[in-house]
């Protein structure tokens, strides 16, 4: 008889386990599960869709929102020795349906000695402007971006 009230108790703590699981998994706002996408890199063209027709690459990225705003966070590289004006607009890439902002939103990243001026658009469409400075030589540019906007 020990053995069949030892079994049951652990059956209960079992069925109470899977029971605080269960709540757990439902209270957990769905914003945490866009940044666990993010970080498993699951469903990715959903976050930022780099505009690869300019030869714009992601190295890296982090996008999630917290409460109102969306925390933008992403590494983009291009080819330099591709043609291209830099003082003229470049569509660097979208953002996903989820992370557009609510309106215009402009950055400026000073990577010295140079200027740049990021555009994001209601519509998801990132813009990259060069506002000062020389364009950039070499053959790859590296161009960090961080954020916060409201949505």
């Amino acid at each position: 008889m020990k053995k069949t009230g030892s079994i049951n108790s652990i059956y209960v703590r079992l069925v109470g386990i899977v029971i605080f699981y269960v709540l757990l998994s439902s209270s957990i706002p769905k914003n945490n599960f866009r940044l666990i996408e993010n970080v498993l890199n699951i469903n990715d063209t959903v976050l930022f869709i780099p505009n690869v027709n300019e030869g714009w690459n992601t190295l890296s990225k982090y996008l999630t929102i917290r409460t109102d705003s969306v925390v933008f966070d992403i590494i983009l590289e291009r080819n330099v020795a591709e043609n291209h004006n830099w003082n003229n607009a470049l569509l660097i890439g979208d953002v996903g349906e989820d992370f557009k902002p609510d309106r215009e939103r402009v950055i400026s990243y000073i990577e010295s000695p140079r200027v740049w001026q990021i555009n994001f658009l209601p519509s998801g469409k990132c813009i990259l402007k060069l506002l000062s400075g020389e364009p950039p030589q070499g053959s790859y540019i590296v161009l960090p971006i961080q954020t916060r906007y409201k949505q």
